[in-house]
């Protein structure tokens, strides 16, 4: 007869606290199709930080060096880098100052460098929309949009702000 683990144990044990469910953890790779639902910050990983490295590549190959459709700081229009990130599903310093690019350039009320729900909506709208791109940089964050729970944004036409829930 096989003994669990401690851990498996552990884990076991912490999933009821007095009848009440405890919060689960982030999703990696299993749930990505639900990744919008969580909040990705510094020290994240897995498959739904590709899935955010990705789509910021995909909107930086449109929209990045060009000023940002509806990023103002006092007035003056924002451009967004054209610096690309790799796509290694960790969440480090250079993922982080590319969110905060793209929060900032597009015009987002914080700019934090966390994937929250407004994150969430901007990504979503810039990445899951097939404009006229063939690029597989474009591409490969249109797909990965989708695979994270983002709705296809080409036909929407409102409420405003666009929201991918």
């Amino acid at each position: 007869m096989k003994l669990p683990s401690k851990l498996s144990v552990m884990l076991a044990g912490s999933a009821m606290v007095a009848g009440t469910a405890v919060a689960t953890l982030v999703p990696q790779e299993a749930h990505a199709a639900s990744c919008i639902y969580y909040v990705y910050s510094y020290g994240s990983s897995g498959g739904c930080v590709k899935n955010i490295q990705l789509m910021a590549n995909a909107i930086t190959h449109n929209w990045g060096g060009g000023l940002a459709c509806s990023g103002y700081n006092n007035g003056v229009p924002q451009r967004m880098s054209t610096n690309y990130i790799a796509a290694d599903g960790a969440f480090g310093p250079i993922t982080k100052a590319k969110v905060k690019d793209i929060q900032r350039a597009i015009g987002c009320d914080t700019v934090d460098g966390i994937v929250g729900r407004e994150t969430w909506s901007t990504l979503c709208f810039y990445a899951a929309s097939k404009v006229n791109n063939t690029s597989s940089i474009y591409n490969a964050g249109y797909v990965a949009a989708l695979n994270s729970g983002c709705k296809p944004s080409d036909s929407y036409t409102g409420p405003w702000p666009y929201t991918p829930y």
